[in-house]
């Protein structure tokens, strides 16, 4: 790092500890005190903003249960829970053993819900199913209805689907089961009517809850930007590893009750360095992501579809040993990663319509049973760069420092 990054991190130091957030040296922990300032409060308020978490740490209800007084003294708005014995794999064809389940929904139940007051239960989209075979999807829809009346019962807001294929990918056309004798356009019809019919499922146990995404149309705002017309457009669909996924949300948006909506959560926010890119990425998905949505649904999009925003801890704190030397903080200072991760939360939470979340695999916020995270410490300043991002959103002021130009990042 130049000198002249290492000055700015040190006048931005200054600054917050005069205006927002106090570090103790000995503890690491923000004075709430200058957080809660009258000093700092904005008479007028905005738009509650919200910071959830989500990583390899995430939780079942029994441990949620269990542990929830100590989660909430981290600096979150809510978190992500899953099922116990694999109860969130809806796409996955075999009959969930619903007696075995059952006890989930009465732990969820037993949940005493604080200062996380946006909670979801994540639904996984691992899949072994046919989208032409109607028995597959009677079994599918029966774990749907399962998993909204579980959140329901915890007093979630609402579901999570991670649309991420771990294993057999349910949204590449060229590698569905019938791809040889069945056209995408064909497809295309019959996966927007399961995304239809996937939503009357959670619509029926759940009416006018949250459906998050980790990424959803964002996945495709590139394309919406490429080509001379929809023809182009639906061809690279055609193509894409995702082009299936679309007509899905599209049945989904289509069956939404008055009163849902839909997080697109952009994902790839991970990746992000400067604030241009979030204020680019909000525009990108209330806007340019229409071209790729039915003509007819497009104003159902503007009035249901929210944005979300991303941040990738591990990137930020160079906890990915197979990435070492491809992250800017792979040459920070630890005081140069809590700068990088407050600019991520903050440009976060401001270009969301309400939801920010963060990321973690080698990160441990709470007690967890993955053997996968190697981490026993949180690292430096990261408590502290998540109230102060938040403090600042939520007192209307100034992040105070921009990395715009600073970080170059290879992707």
């Amino acid at each position: 790092m130049t000198d002249t990054f290492r000055n700015a991190w040190a006048r931005c130091i200054a600054l917050m500890v005069v205006g927002l957030v106090a570090l103790d040296a000995t503890s690491g922990r923000a004075d709430q005190a200058v957080l809660e300032s009258p000093a700092t409060k904005n008479p007028y308020p905005l738009i509650s903003k919200k910071l959830i978490e989500m990583g390899w740490d995430i939780a079942t209800p029994a441990r949620v249960r269990d542990n929830i007084r100590e989660m909430e003294k981290r600096p979150f708005n809510g978190t992500i829970l899953k099922l116990a014995d694999d109860g969130g794999k809806v796409f996955d064809t075999r009959t969930w053993n619903e007696e075995k389940l059952k006890p989930q929904i009465e732990i969820l139940s037993e949940i005493k819900w604080d200062k996380f007051t946006d909670n979801f239960l994540i639904m996984y989209a691992a899949s072994n199913m046919d989208w032409m075979n109607e028995e597959d999807w009677t079994t599918i829809l029966s774990h749907v209805r399962f998993c909204a009346k579980a959140a329901k019962a915890g007093g979630c807001k609402g579901l999570l689907f991670d649309m991420e294929p771990y294993g057999s990918n349910p949204w590449k056309y060229s590698a569905q089961r019938h791809a040889a004798t069945t056209s995408y356009d064909q497809y295309r019809k019959i996966v927007r009517q399961r995304g239809r019919q996937f939503m009357e499922a959670m619509n029926a146990e759940m009416p006018g809850f949250k459906l998050m995404t980790f990424f959803g149309v964002s996945y495709f705002i590139n394309e919406s930007m490429d080509g001379d017309g929809n023809q182009d457009r639906k061809f690279a669909a055609a193509r894409d590893h995702y082009g299936l996924m679309l007509p899905f949300f599209e049945g989904m948006l289509e069956a939404a009750g008055p009163d849902v909506q839909i997080i697109d959560g952009n994902e790839s926010a991970y990746n992000y360095s400067s604030s241009k890119e979030f204020y680019r990425s909000y525009w990108g998905i209330r806007q340019d992501a229409l071209n790729l949505i039915a003509p007819e649904l497009r104003s159902k999009y503007n009035a249901q579809v929210r944005v979300g925003q991303a941040v990738y801890l591990d990137m930020i704190f160079n906890l990915r040993p197979d990435y070492k030397g491809g992250y800017a903080s792979s040459i920070m200072s630890a005081k140069e990663r809590f700068r990088y991760c407050q600019h991520n939360v903050y440009y976060a939470l401001k270009t969301s319509d309400e939801y920010a979340w963060i990321y973690g695999e080698n990160i441990a916020w709470w007690p967890h049973d993955n053997a996968r995270i190697k981490n026993t410490e949180l690292p430096f300043g990261i408590e502290e760069a998540l109230r102060a991002a938040q403090a600042k959103i939520q007192n209307d002021v100034s992040l105070g420092f921009n990395l715009d130009g600073e970080i170059v990042l290879k992707k």
